[in-house]
């Protein structure tokens, strides 16, 4: 709420949050990435608590997009609620709930990164197709604020987008390069390591299908 958001509803453990409604807010994409990037910093200060005290640590993920939804008081005469709806609000969960595939914390759509990016810092993650969605949509990793980022964490994303550039233009053999020689560098990157292991799933399915024909045709 101090970054200009609206808290719509909590849904078990996880909280809906809006910005640009119910005021118009200019700097709603802004806001919405300090907002985030404010809640990992109170979350990583709990954590330190709780492993004072032998707590297990506290974790969330968080998922971001921006674009046109219907928003108002949405319901009937018995039972109203003031709320957004529509297919930016579904993709923004999607994002969320996709953390837990590629082992980040934010995942925020393109359209967040081009209007937030002067400011903050991303690395690609991937091209998804989400439910409901004809086309392909780039997903990336908020990293944190630019003007706190230090030269290891610039150089991490440097390095990053090298290596997934190579995974829609280059033969899957300089591909598994690139992501070899990243992961030697920082062989802790989920983002990475998932890539990886897609890229030797799809080569094993290959030779797979390859002696399955051969067999056949035996």
């Amino acid at each position: 709420m101090s970054n200009r958001g609206t808290v719509d509803k909590f849904i078990g453990d996880a909280v809906m949050a809006l910005w640009n409604a119910p005021v118009e807010d200019p700097d709603h994409v802004i806001n919405a990435c300090n907002a985030i990037v404010a809640c990992q910093q109170a979350t990583g200060e709990l954590n330190q608590r709780f492993a004072r005290d032998n707590w297990p640590a506290y974790r969330t993920r968080y998922g971001l997009h921006v674009g046109t939804v219907v928003v108002g008081n949405i319901g009937s005469a018995d039972r109203m609620n003031y709320t957004v709806l529509g297919a930016s609000v579904n993709l923004a969960a999607r994002l969320e709930s996709l953390n837990k595939t590629y082992g980040t914390v934010v995942l925020v759509s393109e359209s967040i990164k081009q209007r937030a990016e002067t400011r903050f810092l991303f690395r690609s993650v991937d091209q998804i197709s989400p439910k409901g969605f004809a086309a392909k949509f780039p997903v990336f990793e908020l990293r944190g604020k630019r003007e706190t980022a230090d030269p290891a964490e610039l150089e991490f994303c440097r390095a990053w987008e090298v290596a997934y550039s190579a995974l829609s233009m280059a033969p899957p053999a300089l591909v598994f390069e690139q992501l070899d020689r990243f992961l030697q560098t920082y062989p802790d990157d989920s983002v990475a390591r998932y890539h990886m292991e897609n890229l030797k799933h799809r080569a094993n399915e290959k030779v797979t299908a390859g002696v399955r024909a051969h067999g056949r045709g035996g």
